[in-house]
C-alpha cells in the first residue's frame, strides 16, 4: 500500500493511522510516498503530519522538489528507508 505525505500536483496528505492500522492487521507491506513534501520535515512545526509514521515499512522523499538538491549529484532522486 502507498500512502502520500503532500502529493506534488495537490500537496494532499493522507492519514498514515487509518491506513497504518489496516496495513499491520492484514500484514501489508506500507510505503510512504513523501517525494514532494518529505524535506519539510526536517522542520519541528510540520511533524505533525507525520502522526502514524510508525506503520511505515519504507519512506521516500525527494530533496531536490524543496531543498534544491542537484538531481545529477549522488545520491540523485528518492532516498528510501526500510525498517
Amino acid at each position: 500500500v502507498c500512502a502520500t505525505l503532500g502529493t506534488t500536483g495537490a500537496c494532499a496528505f493522507d492519514n498514515l493511522k487509518e491506513i497504518g492500522v489496516i496495513c499491520e492487521e492484514e500484514n501489508l507491506w506500507l510505503h510512504i510516498d513523501a517525494a514532494y513534501a518529505g524535506s519539510a520535515f526536517v522542520c519541528p512545526e510540520f511533524r505533525h503530519w507525520l502522526d502514524g509514521i510508525e506503520y511505515a515499512d519504507s519512506f521516500a522523499f525527494n530533496p531536490s522538489k524543496w531543498l534544491m538538491g542537484i538531481l545529477t549529484a549522488p545520491p540523485c532522486g528518492k532516498t528510501i528507508c526500510e525498517k
